[in-house]
């Protein structure tokens, strides 16, 4: 559950129409917040000044509108690059220029660690991405890092595992729930049966992104897993 902020609160959530973004906006309706829902393609620095200057400056950013998969970043990188980084560049410069005080909660991806992690992944783990879309979440917080520092912003990103839940129509969970509704009496899955994954319900993760939007500036770490 998000949190309700002292007064009245505003949070950008840039795609808002995604799986993820549309969870994490009506989580903070309903808990009072003041939401500005930006879809893929219309959060650039023009549409969130024009936002800011209707409701007001946000006190939370979550930016969830770069690309989502590492089977469209295959096939095509360089959009995949654009998408991700292009739309970020964006929402940074905004933060720079109207909203230096505001939280980036930014939901990156536990691509970034790559293949043959054992156990537990900490957030100390090498980052050894393996996809376009692995390399591009790495290069995004590394420029979130980046402009933190350079120009005192406030930011979190949120490395996370497999999410699953209502809406998503897509992935491992998804997949094998569709084949057995089809009547499916035999399921043949990849691998040799001894991989481990990490799946994470979107209330929970929800419930993540609220407590990193509760915690006091400067407070939280700047990565962490979301698993």
């Amino acid at each position: 559950m998000i949190p309700a902020p002292f007064g009245s609160g505003v949070v950008f959530v840039t795609g808002a129409g995604g799986f993820l973004g549309g969870h994490v906006a009506a989580s903070f309706t309903e808990a009072g917040w003041t939401v500005a829902g930006f879809e893929r393609g219309e959060s650039e620095l023009g549409d969130l000044a024009q936002a800011a200057g209707e409701l007001g400056t946000p006190e939370v950013i979550f930016h969830a509108a770069g690309s989502g998969s590492v089977g469209v970043s295959l096939a095509d990188p360089a959009g995949d690059f654009d998408a991700g980084l292009g739309s970020l560049r964006q929402t940074l410069e905004f933060m720079r220029q109207q909203a230096p005080a505001a939280r980036l909660i930014f939901p990156s991806s536990a691509a970034v660690y790559g293949e043959g992690q054992a156990g537990p992944i900490a957030e100390t783990a090498p980052v050894r991405p393996v996809s376009p879309y692995g390399l591009h979440k790495a290069l995004a917080e590394q420029l979130i890092a980046g402009w933190a520092d350079l120009f005192g912003l406030d930011a979190v990103c949120v490395r996370f595992f497999s999410i699953y839940g209502p809406g998503l129509r897509k992935q491992l969970l998804w997949d094998i729930a569709r084949r057995i509704g089809e009547g499916a009496e035999d399921l043949e899955l990849s691998g040799d049966g001894e991989e481990a994954r990490d799946f994470l319900h979107v209330e929970d993760a929800v419930a993540l992104i609220g407590k990193l939007t509760g915690l006091p500036r400067g407070a939280g770490p700047a990565v962490v897993n979301g698993g």
